[in-house]
């Protein structure tokens, strides 16, 4: 996953994959790891690189079945 410079550290762990489709007339793609949502879902998409870091840096813990059966796997 090639992140940008700018995203920070402490936030690295919460992205499970950074898309830049802009190239192509789409937008930032950035899927948040298990275990972290923002709004109604683990996907978020932004017009830029400082829209996309925000929007991590607001997501919250996720309880939902998928990131807790995969957290449980994570943990075996």
């Amino acid at each position: 996953m090639n992140l940008p410079k700018s995203v920070p550290n402490n936030l690295k762990p919460r992205i499970a994959h950074w898309d830049d489709e802009r190239e192509l007339g789409n937008s930032l793609i950035v899927t948040l790891a298990y275990g972290w949502h923002m709004g109604d879902g683990h996907v978020i998409g932004a017009d830029n690189i400082k829209e996309a870091i925000q929007a991590v840096r607001n997501a919250k813990p996720c309880n939902c079945s998928e990131c807790m059966a995969n957290a449980m796997g994570a943990n075996k």
